[in-house]
């Protein structure tokens, strides 16, 4: 820690131009997983004024992409001119020899997970948190994206199809990459049904909508964040994801409780949501395996990890098979 105080505070200095800074206060938050992120408080002075903010550093693997870090930032900086709820973004770095990684850095508002809000409330309250919830992700939908996705805009909108075939090629990509083969007799299914999905309507899709990417802030307010993965598609992909992660776990109640309400916030129907189901399911159980597989079979670290995921890859592996009425053998094996 303290090590990462000093460098964090040598960049500063340098990136502000002022020898006066002080980092005090780094604390450790949740730890996701692909990133870390801190607290801190950061003391300048100024004419003999002592000036001190609070930021959020939000710290990437050596190994991750910088420009995803950059479009992150972009992404959060134009959604927060356009007033969508997100924290302010303050700077962006792509040297990965400054900290051990790319980074960015934004403001710090107190707040407290939306987890917390919406468990162990009553039922009203629970309701209530729940229309917000939905509201969110409406209000994220119905953004103009050409004002917010502009390096990597879709140049194949004519094709009512690209959203599915983006999102394909981008997870045979992935997968293959980690020398992952299970879903085969699941992609059939999904080249079989796609000519019954074109796009419906194209909005800015947030990719992972689940409690833990959302905060409350002291008076109430929302903020949604973890913009890591931002694209433009069929809302239907982002509005699947989020039920199949209630699903995941073992929310079922509350996820038909989230789509009842975008429903009437939105004004219109969502539509039918399987085919999306089963490409959200398919990547979300990807993650979980890939993510044990990578351990030695017989370390603890394998055990200790397969033991955590048990439930998640229980959840999603029941989902899809009843969508689908297919089974991987794989996944049983994996579960026995």
């Amino acid at each position: 820690m303290n090590e990462l105080v000093s460098k964090l505070q040598k960049y500063l200095s340098e990136k502000r131009g002022n020898n006066n800074i002080t980092i005090e206060n780094l604390e450790k938050l949740n730890l996701g997983f692909e990133t870390e992120k801190y607290s801190f408080t950061e003391l300048s002075t100024v004419d003999k004024k002592t000036i001190a903010n609070k930021f959020v550093l939000r710290m990437f693997p050596e190994n991750c992409d910088s420009y995803g870090v950059k479009n992150e930032f972009t992404v959060m900086d134009r959604l927060y001119k356009e007033g969508f709820p997100v924290p302010r973004v303050i700077l962006y770095e792509e040297d990965k020899s400054i900290l051990g990684g790319p980074f960015l850095m934004m403001e710090y508002i107190e707040s407290k997970m939306f987890y917390t809000k919406v468990i162990n409330t009553t039922p009203d309250q629970q309701e209530n948190w729940m229309k917000r919830f939905a509201e969110l992700l409406v209000k994220l939908h119905q953004i103009d994206w050409k004002k917010i996705i502009i390096d990597k805009a879709p140049k194949n909108l004519d094709n009512p199809f690209f959203s599915f075939d983006v999102y394909i090629t981008e997870y045979i990509a992935d997968w293959r990459k980690h020398g992952f083969t299970l879903y085969k007799s699941t992609l059939d299914w999904l080249k079989k049904q796609r000519e019954n999905y074109p796009a419906k309507r194209l909005g800015l899709n947030h990719r992972d909508f689940h409690f833990a990417n959302v905060i409350v802030a002291e008076d109430d307010s929302l903020f949604l964040v973890d913009w890591s993965y931002p694209n433009v598609s069929d809302i239907r992909m982002d509005i699947a994801n989020a039920f199949c992660i209630f699903n995941m776990e073992k929310q079922g109640k509350l996820g038909n409780l989230f789509l009842e309400y975008y429903e009437e916030i939105s004004g219109e129907p969502i539509g039918e949501l399987s085919f999306y189901e089963v490409l959200s399911a398919i990547q979300l159980l990807f993650f979980c395996v890939i993510s044990i597989e990578k351990l030695e079979e017989d370390s603890e670290e394998y055990k200790k990890r397969l033991n955590s995921f048990r439930f998640w890859i229980e959840n999603l592996y029941e989902f899809l098979v009843e969508r689908t009425q297919i089974r991987i053998p794989e996944i049983e094996v994996l579960l026995e």
